[in-house]
């Protein structure tokens, strides 16, 4: 939704952000649209780097789980909220 309605997603920015500039919203609204992936799937780079030592001993995919997304995903869930308008 964040993506593909944009005059709404302004209006809740800037309702939460307590801003009122409409240019300021509209540009980290291109941003995070531009730089944010639509299906967040875990890092396991971004779990090794979180946890550093404290993990010693142990595989990175015990501290994580993407298989529900990936479902998801398989399914073509994702395919189909994205085409929504």
């Amino acid at each position: 939704m964040y993506a593909q309605k944009k005059d709404f997603t302004i209006g809740v920015m800037q309702k939460y952000a307590r801003l009122k500039d409409g240019e300021a919203m509209s540009k980290s609204h291109d941003y995070f649209v531009k730089n944010t992936t639509l299906v967040p799937l875990t890092d396991p780079v971004a779990i090794k780097n979180a946890l550093a030592e404290k993990a010693a001993g142990r595989k990175l995919e015990e501290f994580y789980d993407n298989s529900i997304v990936q479902e998801l995903i398989g399914e073509g869930f994702v395919d189909k909220v994205a085409k929504v308008k």
